[in-house]
């Protein structure tokens, strides 16, 4: 059962994670792909609740795993490219150097599937009462955060947008 759930999973997710790499997306779309990602994961979230353990017990999953890792890394790769060109250089004077390249965006890429990966499990742990939504929508905007200092101005007026809704969600949580 675990084998098939798996496959149906992967077969699902590597058709989502293409989307950035096959062409590239400008910032809006970015964020709706990024809940697109999320939300498939969540419909499997079961699959990373104790993904240790699971890949312990299965061990011919863990090489499939890892391949869906190689793409999720891709895949934000191919996110942060698709920002890179759309962002200008901020301010007089202003260059892209602070933009992350070589090593630092190999990080970022990884701390992106880090985060993608995990997200969920973290976020029902601190807010067990939430719903789906509110959860993937603070993954979103959790992994945007990572990319929001390298952002030119007319997608950082966009990211501010976005952390305003993130912010009344919150808002709304703790009140109930």
């Amino acid at each position: 059962i675990i084998a098939e759930l798996f496959e149906q999973f992967e077969q699902s997710l590597l058709e989502v994670l293409q989307a950035p790499v096959t062409e590239p997306l400008p910032l809006e779309d970015n964020w709706y792909y990024l809940y697109l990602v999320f939300e498939e994961m969540y419909s499997y979230r079961f699959l990373y609740a104790n993904l240790s353990d699971l890949l312990e017990r299965y061990p011919q999953l863990k090489r499939r795993f890892r391949h869906l890792l190689r793409h999720k890394r891709e895949a934000m790769l191919a996110v942060w490219a698709s920002l890179a060109r759309e962002a200008a250089p901020v301010g007089a004077g202003a260059d892209r150097t602070k933009a992350p390249a070589g090593p630092e965006l190999e990080a970022l890429a990884d701390n992106m599937v880090l985060l993608l990966s995990y997200w969920i499990s973290h976020d029902q742990l601190l807010n067990a009462a939430t719903t789906p939504a509110r959860s993937i929508h603070r993954g979103v905007y959790q992994l945007m955060s990572l990319l929001a200092p390298y952002l030119g101005e007319q997608q950082r007026a966009f990211y501010l947008q976005v952390y305003s809704t993130y912010r009344r969600l919150e808002r709304d949580d703790k009140r109930k």
